[in-house]
């Protein structure tokens, strides 16, 4: 049961690479999402079943704890890792995209700072017309859909590295 909730984590990710874009619908987000979470939960709970299935009763308490504390710190860093990644990327992919359009070399300068301060949550600057707003909000999203694709591959990676890891479990 573990290597099937695995096995469908990995293939919500793989839909969400496949499908990611600016343009993306709710719905197709959404099956993406539900069938990582959904694998994500069989697997998380049926691992914390066969973990505790080798633990003395009297130990029950401490491996559970254990158990417990490990979980949180490696979401915990899995989130950090995935979250410096779409950041890091989307600044660098954004910044391309602005150099990249055609707007005046002021504007883009002072968006591609803009963008370095404020990340992801960028806008458009107050003196940017609507069109140079749109061209300035259509490369943020872009670069944003840019840098989800290699955090969605490192999210598969260390998704597959533990199916494989799950046939060591007796």
């Amino acid at each position: 049961t573990v290597r099937f909730g695995l096995a469908l984590e990995f293939m919500g990710l793989a839909g969400l690479l496949v499908l990611i874009a600016p343009d993306m619908t709710f719905w197709a987000l959404l099956a993406s999402v539900g069938t990582y979470g959904v694998g994500m939960g069989i697997a998380s709970s049926q691992l914390t079943n066969v973990i505790m299935s080798d633990v003395e009763p009297s130990k029950s308490g401490i491996a559970s704890g254990t158990n417990s504390t490990l979980r949180q710190v490696g979401a915990a860093l899995g989130i950090a890792i995935v979250s410096t990644i779409i950041t890091t990327l989307t600044v660098r992919y954004t910044a391309a995209n602005i150099r990249a359009a055609r707007l005046p070399s002021g504007l883009a300068g002072r968006s591609i700072e803009e963008l370095h301060t404020a990340g992801a949550t960028f806008g458009a600057p107050a003196r940017a017309t609507v069109d140079e707003a749109a061209t300035l909000m259509q490369a943020l999203a872009d670069g944003l859909t840019s840098a989800a694709r290699p955090a969605t591959l490192y999210m598969m990676a260390t998704t597959l590295a533990g199916l494989l890891l799950s046939f060591l479990i007796p």
